[in-house]
């Protein structure tokens, strides 16, 4: 969109000052004295609700003379009497209005629902909702902000057909699972995150609030762009960018409480006792129990609400040539699960700069959070006993366990094990992207975009001392207190140049992208269990010695995929579409000799209600057709996979002593190759009633073909892997 030069006066001086008004009047004055049939025109521009539009561009059609709106939604221009004036303001309908004399223009701007509607995001594109041939859903960013989560994924559940959320026991901060048309692998059914243009395997660590919108890519014929990693689908996130006008301040204060829905009829203490009793005499064991007072409702004591606070506050504007956008949130939930917990900060920057047919994006965000985990509730499928006392001063720690001696029969007491135990991760991440485009001549544009996403991950577990029974001593009594701390380093590079031709040929419209990837991704990972620290307020790793480690960990893996792709989007006379699409992949995943892979694509559409024959009095006003078929491919599986794996420290006895050796502990089939998914889409898009009732509707039939699993062997073949395999 074209801003006039009075937009940068304004901006320098001040829309809301007298100044400002002088500024807008600057261009005017120079018109003046080179026409005398001059209006001084002004009016107020706001939306159907009757609130003022701000920053709205207002310009005299045929020059480079006009002005924007203030605060208050006002504006004051000088311009020609037989003039028009052309008012612009995204989101909202082009309007042009004769000046005619008048001096005073009031306009009621209405929404644009073509232009916000009807383009979606596409890979490596963008493209009109009725012009897609594949099946391709949106989601708004208002419906994600809505909810109150830390994980962006739950805004998905319920929204999209064909996608299913399962989050994973509502842990805060925990991850959630997305299916896009079922479950289609047996390794790793995931769908592909695409984040401003980088790719990632989760969107756990994106603010909500700074998403503008999500596309799903749900079939071969839309994804196919890209390729490999897109056989499980597409999720296409796009994050909040500045526009020009004024700067605008949003805060964001939100908090909450949530709540068990249900809690399940335990028996109390003396029913518990009954029951025992009971079974003992069933069992002719001759034990009854002694007499406990005592009645622990540890499931009360367990799940208890927990608070959510949301704060955030963004930034955003921009002007001729420029627009930024900054965000900051906090977020905190707790969990109503006892010892559990999720902290985050989110910061973001994104920001757009033009010159001429030279542009710059940017997009990057900082994310530092703490997840706080209880990996004991619910284990063994029980809590606690009822006749177990909540304080046990006497034992070390506090908490005492079923004891045969006492209690006839062994167990856990899983909430007492959960409170000793800090189990903490930390996670420092720098997710972004910076992407270089140059218009070379109309139409032909060639970009460059370079991606990160650099994650620092701290797994921190420490157990204090502790005695609670001699039952199940080994979970039990904790003589020694331990501490396991494992640091790892995912750190994913992109660099993508791309090639892209659009042009409108008469009653046509053709569209050409090709381009390269170079992925690399290396992950560093070292880890150390120690045992015997000074004491249980002591939980650094500095302070023991190297006798009382008991266990070191360490590996790096480096894989990297390389690809080329095309895509060629065609439309004749709107009516008939035609998309095609061709992607190679090589994958350091496989053997060398296997490690390329080729996935094309095709779809056709045909807007029937663009044909002469179609009645536009009806109650059906469009509908279209569409088909398509394509191969996807996955390498969802570790590095290395195809080669075997030998244990440098494997214990073997030579002279009766044990010393380390070499052992093999898996098995690698070298002619592993591609797991490939072939879709066929058949579906219709329609509208009733001027859209405002829209139907679609999908078959699809997909077929996936040397699945990659592992095959586990008997322990008797000495392998402790299982032997992935193409099943």
């Amino acid at each position: 969109m074209k801003l006039v030069n009075s937009q940068m006066l304004l901006h320098i001086c001040g829309s809301r000052s007298f100044l400002a008004r002088v500024c807008s009047l600057m261009p005017a004055l120079m018109l003046l004295f080179s026409t005398s049939l001059m209006a001084q025109v002004s009016g107020n521009v706001t939306d159907t609700n009757g609130e003022p539009l701000i920053g709205v561009n207002i310009l005299v059609k045929g020059t480079s003379n006009g002005t924007i709106t203030d605060f208050d939604g006002n504006y004051d221009l000088a311009a020609p009497s037989d003039a028009t004036l052309v008012f612009s303001y995204t989101g909202f309908a082009e309007q042009e209005v004769q000046v005619g004399g008048q001096t005073v223009i009031n306009l009621t701007m209405s929404t644009d629902t073509e232009l916000l509607d009807e383009v979606v995001v596409i890979g490596y594109g963008v493209q009109k909702k009725s012009d897609l041939t594949g099946s391709v859903a949106s989601l708004d960013g208002a419906e994600i902000a809505a909810i109150v989560t830390g994980n962006p994924t739950s805004a998905l559940q319920g929204k999209i057909a064909g996608v299913q959320v399962e989050n994973n026991g509502g842990q805060p901060g925990g991850d959630a699972n997305v299916f896009v048309r079922g479950v289609s692998s047996l390794t790793n059914s995931f769908p592909l995150y695409v984040i401003d243009g980088t790719f990632a395997d989760n969107m756990n660590l994106v603010n909500p609030k700074d998403i503008e919108r999500m596309e799903v890519l749900k079939d071969a014929s839309a994804a196919a762009i890209y390729g490999s990693r897109a056989a499980n689908g597409v999720v296409i996130v796009s994050t909040k960018r500045g526009k020009s006008g004024e700067p605008k301040v949003s805060f964001d204060l939100r908090t909450g409480i949530e709540a068990p829905s249900k809690m399940l009829d335990f028996l109390n203490g003396s029913e518990f006792i009954d029951y025992r009793n009971q079974r003992e005499a069933n069992d002719g064991t001759g034990f009854t129990f002694p007499n406990i007072n005592e009645n622990t409702d540890w499931q009360d004591l367990a799940l208890n609400s927990g608070a959510i606070h949301d704060y955030g506050i963004s930034l955003s504007g921009g002007g001729k040539n420029s627009s930024y956008f900054l965000s900051g949130n906090y977020f905190n939930q707790d969990g109503i699960l006892h010892s559990s917990g999720f902290e985050r900060y989110n910061f973001r920057a994104n920001s757009d700069f033009t010159l001429g047919r030279f542009k710059v994006q940017q997009s990057f965000t900082a994310v530092q959070s703490e997840f706080e985990a209880n990996p004991w509730f619910g284990v063994n499928g029980s809590s606690p006993p009822p006749i177990l006392r909540q304080n046990v001063p006497e034992n070390d720690g506090g908490f005492e366990a079923p004891s045969f001696d006492i209690h006839n029969f062994a167990g856990w007491n899983e909430y007492g094990l959960a409170e000793l135990e800090d189990n903490f991760t930390n996670t420092t991440a720098f997710l972004g992207n910076l992407n270089f485009s140059y218009e070379i001549v109309d139409g032909l544009t060639a970009k460059i975009n370079f991606g990160v996403d650099k994650r620092n991950i701290n797994v921190n577990v420490f157990r204090p001392t502790f005695f609670m029974s001699t039952s199940d001593a080994n979970d039990n009594i904790n003589d020694q207190n331990d501490l396991t701390n494992v640091d790892t380093e995912n750190f994913l590079t992109l660099v993508e140049p791309t090639l892209s031709y659009g042009k409108d040929l008469g009653n046509s419209r053709l569209d050409v992208v090709v381009g390269l990837t170079q992925q690399k991704i290396t992950t560093t990972s070292n880890g150390v269990y120690v045992q015997g620290l000074p004491n249980n307020d002591i939980r650094v790793i500095g302070a023991v010695g190297p006798s009382n480690v008991q266990n070191l960990l360490g590996f790096k893996n480096v894989s990297t995929l390389r690809s080329a792709f095309g895509r060629v989007n065609y439309a004749f006379d709107d009516k008939y579409l035609f998309t095609a699409t061709i992607r190679r992949d090589e994958s350091s995943k496989f053997a060398r000799d296997f490690r390329v892979g080729y996935f094309p694509s095709a779809s056709f559409g045909w807007k029937v209600s663009n044909e002469p024959f179609w009645s536009n009095g009806g109650a059906i006003n469009s509908l279209k057709l569409r088909a398509g078929y394509g191969e996807l491919g996955s390498q969802n599986i570790p590095d290395y996979a195809f080669q075997s794996v030998f244990n440098l420290t494997s214990s073997t006895s030579v002279n009766d002593q044990i010393v380390n050796g070499y052992a093999q502990t898996s098995l690698a089939l070298e002619d592993l190759k591609w797991e490939t998914a072939k879709t066929l889409n058949i579906g219709f898009d329609m509208g009733l009633w001027d859209d405002k009732f829209t139907l679609s509707g999908e078959f699809y039939n997909k077929d996936v073909e040397d699945v990659l699993v592992g095959v586990a062997l008997p322990s008797s073949v000495g392998f402790s892997q299982p032997v992935i395999q193409n099943v």
